[in-house]
């Protein structure tokens, strides 16, 4: 039977929150928030017009829940490296979540979209400059390596092959961004542009391509 007493508003967004992070939004219907919940569409519509706005406000939910992973990760030592283990945490704790943060939007042009968007570049860029006393150039270009580097983890996992262990993740995470770190520093190449083909040919030996 549905309910008839006074059914909150954040009592709804968390019934319609907990159905997101077990389907996504194909999982939030009017039938299944009010199955969920026991009360009748009329309460759903009495508080949110449409589902599009509650939509909206889930969302708005999901990125605050985010950012405050991030947040704690900058608060880490080094705080690069716990910026990428908290994302890949989300991706852990949220799959769902994740996948409408990063794949169900519409609005990213370049990969720089994204960063700006889900990855607080503006505010890293700074950190990263002032952490390993690099150009903002060469600071994002540390941080764009290092993050399409976590996405293709945080993918693996959203998409249910989550065989990362942690201690695995920061060791290789670490490697990583020595790497990038040093070749940012270096200035780089044109080596490092060069798409592969059959028809390319490398000159001189590997310790040039590599920097040595």
């Amino acid at each position: 039977m549905a309910r008839t007493s006074k059914f909150t508003k954040e009592e709804l967004i968390d019934a319609a929150m907990g159905l997101v992070r077990g389907g996504g939004f194909a999982n939030l219907t009017p039938n299944t928030l009010t199955k969920a919940i026991g009360v009748t569409p009329a309460t759903i519509f009495s508080h949110f017009p449409t589902m599009g706005d509650l939509n909206k406000e889930i969302r708005i939910r999901i990125k605050s829940l985010y950012d405050s992973y991030i947040a704690e990760g900058l608060t880490m030592t080094p705080p690069l490296k716990g910026l990428s283990m908290q994302l890949i945490r989300f991706a852990k704790d949220y799959p769902q979540y994740f996948k409408i943060l990063l794949f169900e939007r519409q609005d990213f042009v370049n990969f720089k979209s994204v960063l700006k968007s889900v990855a607080h570049l503006d505010e890293v860029t700074p950190l990263i400059e002032k952490t390993f006393d690099v150009n903002e150039e060469q600071a994002i270009w540390i941080y764009e390596s290092l993050t399409l580097v976590t996405i293709g983890v945080t993918s693996l996992i959203v998409s249910g092959n989550n065989f990362f262990d942690e201690e695995l993740l920061a060791d290789n995470m670490s490697r990583m961004a020595r790497a990038i770190i040093k070749e940012a520093k270096r200035g780089g190449d044109d080596l490092t542009k060069v798409m592969p083909g059959k028809d390319v040919v490398m000159n001189g030996e590997l310790k040039e391509y590599i920097g040595e």
